[in-house]
């Protein structure tokens, strides 16, 4: 079964955070202020910037199993067998790990995804498990500084209390915004890996 999921859900959901916070931000400063916002305003931030980032994560999660996914038919298709690919591999030769049968992928979505999160260094891993190299593309190189920094600021909300004190709802609009840009950018080194074939996708 392909777990894939349209990325236009994700996208939404950043562009529907964009818009909360903005609308956030409007409340915050009118005259006179929203008492909600004026009194819980960090708190709003903070989960906003969580949101974010959980988004984000699980963007990264999906476009790693849609690649697993379009590599298990190609392989399928292709029809290699098991043991060849085991000897070229380099696998230990053992009667026991002997199949007279076609090749197959058969990671399961947990472990494509278990490891995988917004830490730069763990995405960049894990594509490359995965045969994607996204750190040699310079937009990815562009953009990975921001992103480390909103994640690390979310792993200090999360893990060590940081009350956010430095961040704003224009902070959280911008998060969204780049958030989005860096998405779009994860999205094309995944669809032009030499290894997708320029046939339509299976999903």
């Amino acid at each position: 079964m392909n777990p894939y999921r349209e990325t236009a859900q994700f996208e939404e959901q950043l562009t529907a955070l964009k818009e909360v916070a903005t609308e956030s931000s409007r409340r915050l400063v009118s005259d006179p202020p929203d008492p909600l916002f004026e009194s819980h305003a960090n708190v709003f931030i903070k989960s906003y910037l969580v949101s974010a980032c959980s988004i984000l994560e699980t963007f990264l999660q999906n476009e790693a199993l849609y690649f697993v996914y379009e590599m298990r038919i190609r392989a399928e298709n292709a029809n290699i067998p098991h043991n060849l690919t085991r000897w070229s591999s380099g696998a230990k030769d053992s009667a026991a790990n002997q199949k007279f049968a076609s090749f197959k992928i058969d990671l399961d979505e947990k472990i494509v995804t278990e490891k995988l999160s917004g830490n730069i260094d763990k995405t960049i891993l894990s594509f490359s498990k995965i045969g994607v190299d996204i750190a040699s593309d310079q937009e990815f190189k562009d953009r990975k500084d921001f992103i480390s920094a909103r994640v690390f600021k979310r792993n200090a909300i999360i893990h060590d209390n940081d009350d956010a004190s430095d961040i704003s709802f224009g902070d959280i609009t911008e998060v969204a915004e780049k958030f989005l840009f860096y998405c779009h950018c994860i999205k094309r080194i995944v669809r032009q890996s030499p290894h997708l074939s320029s046939e339509e996708p299976t999903s």
